[in-house]
C-alpha cells in the first residue's frame, strides 16, 4: 500500500504528516481515500499532530460507506467534528445503549458537531467515502475510549 507523499504511516490506517506546513489540500482528500480504499479498515486517519502526546489533536477522517465506528465514548475529552466531503449520521446514545438523539453533517448544510466529554456516540457514513476534520485534546491514551459493552 503506498503511503502519500507528506506523510508517513504510524499504524494501520493511521498516517503523520510530515511537512513542516502542515495544510490540507483537496489532493490530499483523494490520496486519503485512495489510501483508505486499499487497507483492511475502509478508513484512514490524518494526523496534523506531532505525535501522540500532543494536547491538541486534530486528524482528517475518511470512512467508507460500509464502516461503522462502534459505539463509545471518551473520559473527560470533547470532540468536534466538521465535514470536508460527503455525509454522515451521528448517533448519540445514553449510558443503557438507547438512541438519545441523531444528528447527521454534511457538507452544504449542517457541517459542524461538537460531541460532550463521557457522551457515547457512534458514527456512520452516508455516502460512498465520507471525510471529515476531527479535534480534540490529547495525549491519547487508549484508556480514556470506553466502548459501550453488547452493541
Amino acid at each position: 500500500m503506498t503511503v502519500p507523499e507528506g506523510f508517513k504511516e504510524v499504524a494501520k490506517g493511521v498516517l503523520h504528516c510530515v511537512r513542516p506546513i502542515r495544510n490540507f489540500t483537496t489532493l490530499d482528500a483523494e490520496r486519503l481515500i485512495i489510501y483508505s480504499e486499499k487497507n483492511s479498515l475502509t478508513r484512514g486517519r490524518l494526523c496534523m499532530h506531532s505525535d501522540s502526546t500532543a494536547s491538541l489533536h486534530e486528524m482528517v477522517v475518511a470512512l467508507h460507506r460500509t464502516d461503522l465506528v462502534k459505539i463509545h465514548c471518551h473520559i473527560g475529552k470533547e470532540e468536534s467534528y466538521h465535514m470536508v466531503i460527503g455525509a454522515v449520521r451521528f448517533e448519540l446514545y445514553d449510558s443503557n445503549g438507547k438512541i438519545s438523539s441523531v444528528h447527521e453533517l454534511e457538507v452544504t448544510n449542517n457541517r459542524y458537531i461538537r460531541i460532550p466529554a463521557h457522551q457515547y456516540h457512534s458514527l456512520k457514513s452516508l455516502t460512498e467515502w465520507s471525510v471529515f476534520h476531527e479535534t480534540t485534546t490529547g495525549p491519547f491514551e487508549q484508556k480514556d475510549t470506553v466502548y459501550l459493552e453488547n452493541y
